[in-house]
């Protein structure tokens, strides 16, 4: 607790206490004298709590991202949600966070996907079905799932997005990150020239 005299006072006031109402003579040593907790009293209670305390282990899901001869492999730990393993996808790649984007379980022909989480669909602009932003890829992804994530929809852009696993993770705090690429990865804005 930080030592306040008018939060003092006002409790002083609401006791009825007349010497602490007035008081303005009161130290630092004093107020920790009042707030002091028995450490042996601390500690039994933290022991008590200690089962109520721990999480559930945190999990990892690790991807391949391919797009003709580039792949990645991608990692997540934790809960997040499709919105960011698309933002992992764009930075893994190179491109620009910039158009819409959306996950679809038809591998042959998307447009025909049964199952669809599309930016449209947060943005309520005419999509019906789930969003990307609220969906947390352990609801979507298993292992060995594959989906295609479908960006920009002028440029058509098509990449394959496999769960290569998924563990349980020793870390204690949310992760995504870019293990490894290999191959040379698309331009999204070629020069017209070449």
């Amino acid at each position: 607790m930080r030592f306040n005299p008018a939060a003092m006072r006002a409790e002083g006031r609401a006791m009825g206490d007349e010497k602490m109402r007035g008081s303005l003579s009161v130290t630092r040593k004093s107020w920790r004298k009042r707030t002091r907790i028995d450490t042996t009293t601390l500690i039994s209670a933290l022991a008590f709590l200690q089962p109520t305390l721990d999480w559930p282990p945190m999990t990892e899901n690790h991807f391949k991202l391919q797009y003709a001869d580039f792949s990645a492999d991608l990692a997540l730990g934790g809960d997040w949600s499709l919105y960011e393993l698309a933002e992992l996808i764009i930075h893994a790649v190179g491109f620009d966070f910039d158009h819409a984007f959306e996950f679809c379980d038809n591998l042959e022909n998307p447009y025909r996907s049964k199952e669809r989480y599309t930016l449209f669909a947060d943005l309520q602009e005419g999509e019906e079905g789930p969003g990307v932003q609220k969906t947390l890829v352990s609801a979507v992804f298993k292992k060995k799932r594959k989906m295609i994530f479908h960006f920009d929809y002028g440029d058509d852009w098509f990449f394959l997005i496999t769960c290569t696993d998924v563990k349980e993770s020793d870390k204690k705090r949310r992760f995504r990150k870019v293990i490894a690429t290999s191959g040379s990865p698309p331009v999204q804005y070629p020069d017209p020239d070449e």
